[in-house]
């Protein structure tokens, strides 16, 4: 243990630029990674690979904002996004560890407010559950709208949760991935002792694993009015990486024609346990090997070995393998308490990843071979779904594993570029049955007004200015499409696109209006 904290602290002295492998498989490997940032429009990267508790290749490559001359090195803070779910399974297992929950815990016993549309199902619902993601469509159509398109505080989201309409796919029936379902997982562990996620993640996993540079919350990096007030929200003016609050942190971006853009951050404290966790890749390699040494790091026990086993250990299969290209991988991929599990060139697989606007991160881990990849960017977006993170980090196990590079990167990139072409070829196909002349049913100004829902609250639509307004923070452009439907492409960090159809009223009244994934609004 004492040799990881001293190769993690010589990383972190001698990584500002460039890259440092010790064994021959990594020679090449620093300029197939830069290659890689280019091709997929990566600013800053940082990455560190363990091998029985020694760090056998670190790299810092790029600068922490496209267009600013300050490098990347391993100790510059990123956005890890849904790697965080790892440190939520793992926190709740120290609870359980001493008797203060268990994995089989109804949630409600915890957390009074926790309601889901099927109130039988509320009740029903166990930290297991809601670890594994198998509550499915009883998290509710639109949970991931709610998080992301308000401004909702954790607790409120999870309040809202009860207003939203059932999905098809059934509690227990099927593996469906809901961030609001781990947010209430990690609110009801703080319950549960009388804390808060917050302060029991700083205290149980960063700072007894000693992550000094990771953080639960952007608040402690940036001030208010440098942040997105939400995660689907633009703000006028992205700041510069100078501007926060500490001294190395690095900027997200989202692809563009012209290369990669800085973005502001963004908050996601309203989905805190399932994804809010900022870090250094330092500090990421710090929580890689206490999972890789069952529990322990520099020298004490920070989590039972049953607890990490009990993480590691499927609970439920997965629909299909997340990635274009598989090769290497099993057949069959499942997810266990906050980690997916698979099969990797034979060998047991252990990993997560995060992808949130403007960052992308990775721990992936072959545990059986004490061997481990930790990394993280800063890009990410919707247009190009980047799978960079963990595309290195299976080239890095290949090399590691002394097997003929399979350029995962190169190949994913390549399948993730003709996906985009199928889309876009849909969109266009999609735009040719379009009949704008087909007028509606309401005129404009009698569909102009304020509409409310229990879960989203107000949508405010003004046909005449093409525009509308979601819980008044979110601007869209109004579309008439054809007939009674609508098209909205919202502004924001990256274009993102949801039909709306006008709806008779029976009675006469006021005309109500369905907006999809986020159900019907109606008007007083």
């Amino acid at each position: 243990m004492q040799r990881i904290a001293k190769c993690l602290v010589a990383a972190a002295i001698c990584a500002a630029a460039g890259a440092h492998g010790v064994n021959g498989p990594f020679t090449g490997l620093s300029a197939h990674i830069e290659q890689a940032m280019t091709d997929w429009q990566v600013p800053g990267l940082a990455i560190v690979a363990l091998h029985e508790g020694e760090a056998v290749f670190q790299g810092a490559f790029g600068v922490r904002e496209a267009g600013k001359p300050e490098p990347v090195d391993l100790e510059t803070v990123f956005a890890l996004g849904s790697t965080g779910k790892a440190y939520t399974a793992t926190l709740i297992g120290t609870l359980v560890d001493e008797g203060a929950l268990s994995w089989d815990d109804p949630v409600a016993d915890h957390l009074d407010y926790f309601r889901l549309p099927d109130p039988t199902i509320s009740r029903m619902v166990t930290l297991r559950d809601l670890l594994s993601h198998r509550v499915a469509g009883d998290l509710g159509i639109g949970q991931l709208q709610l998080w992301s398109f308000t401004d909702l505080s954790r607790v409120a989201v999870l309040r809202r949760l009860r207003f939203l309409a059932v999905g098809p796919q059934r509690f227990r029936g099927a593996f469906q991935y809901g961030n609001p379902g781990f947010s209430a997982a990690g609110q009801a562990a703080g319950a549960a002792v009388g804390s808060t996620w917050d302060d029991l993640m700083r205290e149980r996993i960063l700072n007894a694993a000693g992550m000094q540079r990771a953080s639960t919350t952007v608040q402690a990096l940036w001030h208010p009015g440098h942040l997105a007030p939400c995660y689907m929200c633009g703000l006028e003016r992205a700041p510069s990486h100078s501007e926060a609050k500490i001294a190395n942190a690095a900027m997200p971006h989202v692809p563009t024609a012209q290369g990669p853009k800085p973005i502001a951050w963004r908050s996601l404290d309203n989905i805190g346990p399932a994804g809010s966790i900022n870090s250094s890749v330092l500090d990421m390699a710090k929580f890689m090997q206490l999972h890789l040494n069952k529990g322990m790091i520099g020298g004490r026990r920070v989590v039972s070995e049953a607890a990490i086993a009990e993480t590691h250990r499927p609970q439920i299969l997965t629909p299909r393998v997340p990635y274009p290209a598989s090769e290497g991988f099993g057949r069959i991929w499942t997810y266990g308490l906050g980690w997916r599990i698979a099969e990797y060139r034979g060998h047991k697989l252990v990993m997560h990843t995060g992808g949130i606007t403007g960052w992308r991160s990775a721990i992936v881990m072959l545990p059986e071979r004490s061997l481990g990849v930790a990394l993280a960017c800063n890009a990410h977006g919707a247009e190009l779904r980047n799978l960079l993170a963990p595309a290195l980090a299976f080239d890095l196990l290949d090399r590691a594993l002394g097997l003929p590079p399979a350029d995962h990167a190169g190949k994913w990139l390549r399948a993730t570029q003709q996906a985009l072409a199928e889309t876009a070829a849909a969109e266009r196909a999609l735009r040719g049955l379009r009949n704008p002349d087909a007028g509606s049913s309401v005129d404009a100004a009698r569909l102009a007004g304020i509409y409310r829902n229990a879960a989203f609250g107000e949508l405010m639509i003004d046909p005449e200015n093409q525009r509308v307004r979601l819980a008044g923070i979110i601007d869209g452009r109004l579309e008439h499409w054809h007939g009674d439907r609508y098209r909205i492409t919202w502004t924001g960090p990256w274009a993102s696109s949801h039909n709306l159809a006008v709806l008779a009223n029976p009675s006469g009244g006021p005309p109500r209006v369905e907006l999809q994934g986020y159900g019907v609004f109606s008007r007083d």
